[in-house]
């Protein structure tokens, strides 16, 4: 240890009860300060609301003192080990200068470390011990046990969280379609439903509006039979050529928070492009209209308006709608909107 490093821990010739107390209650203090300046929004998974028994054994050269939560009383309470334990202290004062918390936790085990428990071992001279590993085994203690209330707190999101469903994603490609107008700038998406009936978005059909694949830029078609309702941003438009692959529709009246969504479209599209995936869940509902929205946590991106949102079994619950300009605003709005696929009856 360097002398500035050394501080004074207790007075040797005091009271054997004060010196018990007085180290306990700065144990107890210096972690409760740590964890509420470093990680205060984790205190609650602490166990510091509870009043805890401190145990203490110092001889002229060692010092053992346990503070523990889990046998909470009314106040902080201080005793000497018991006859068990000081024998035990006692066999093993030699690994009491190995200032590594892992190792001291493996030689004394959980009895002594543990998330309601807490074991200052330290060498000391005539009361004085290094203030640095004072300060670091206190800090190793509260990170290893963060260890384990982190995972406990993943396992419990990841309970809540219905399994991640597995998609054929190919076949859908082949219903989607690139809606674009070259006089009001725009570009959304469109899915098949039918042989040769497309839903989309009202606000992405204008009068000139064009469809092509996102892989035959080329080849375009020409709408018509157009149906549409501005209120609810909703379009059927039908095409001149028979279309082999279309979705099949689901309930979105059965969705439920948590659900697992799959939004499919074209942001922004460029040539080159494929198709977009965003996976997602079901994070909340918004009347609009007289209509139910589903909304997501998933990115809705200008140009995935129209596209399809399909449920956990790859049926399309609704029509994409509401979301952000570009994907770096995407995190900036939680409207990413999708309208309930059976709205369409209202055209």
């Amino acid at each position: 240890m360097e002398s500035s490093d050394i501080r004074p821990l207790f007075n040797i010739s005091e009271d054997s009860n004060s010196q018990m107390f007085n180290i306990l209650l700065r144990i107890k203090d210096i972690a409760i300060n740590i964890v509420k300046e470093q990680i205060g929004d984790m205190y609650v998974y602490f166990p510091f609301e509870r009043q805890p028994l401190g145990e203490i054994y110092i001889d002229e050269r060692h010092i053992v003192a346990r503070i523990n939560w889990e046998v909470p009383g009314r106040i902080l309470s201080a005793s000497s080990f018991s006859d068990t334990d000081i024998r035990y202290i006692k066999e093993i004062k030699d690994i009491f200068y190995n200032s590594e918390y892992l190792s001291l936790k493996e030689n004394f085990g959980t009895g002594w470390f543990d998330r309601e428990k807490y074991t200052y071992i330290a060498t000391h001279h005539n009361g004085e011990i290094s203030s640095l590993r004072f300060y670091q085994l206190i800090t190793d203690w509260l990170n290893d046990i963060l260890i384990d209330i982190s995972k406990e707190n993943r396992t419990r999101i990841l309970r809540a969280i219905p399994e991640q469903p597995m998609y054929d994603i190919e076949p859908f490609f082949k219903m989607l379609w690139v809606l674009e107008s070259d006089a009001n700038i725009s570009q959304g998406t469109g899915f098949s439903i039918s042989e040769n009936r497309i839903v989309t978005c009202s606000h992405c059909v204008f009068e000139d509006t064009v469809l092509f694949r996102y892989d035959n830029y080329n080849t375009k078609y020409g709408i018509k039979n157009i149906k549409k309702n501005d209120a609810l941003d909703l379009a059927i438009i039908d095409i001149d050529i028979p279309l082999d692959n279309f979705v099949e529709i689901g309930q979105p009246d059965q969705a439920n928070h948590m659900d697992h969504v799959l939004i499919l479209g074209h942001p922004n599209y460029r040539i080159g492009d494929t198709v977009n995936i965003q996976p997602g869940l079901i994070s909340g509902f918004r009347m609009s209209h007289g209509v139910r929205r589903l909304l997501t946590n998933a990115h809705i991106v200008a140009g995935c308006s129209g596209g399809p949102a399909l449920d956990a079994h790859g049926k399309v619950l609704g029509v994409a709608v509401t979301g952000a300009d570009w994907e770096g605003n995407a995190d900036r709005t939680e409207d990413h909107g999708i309208i309930p696929i059976n709205a369409i009856e209202l055209l």
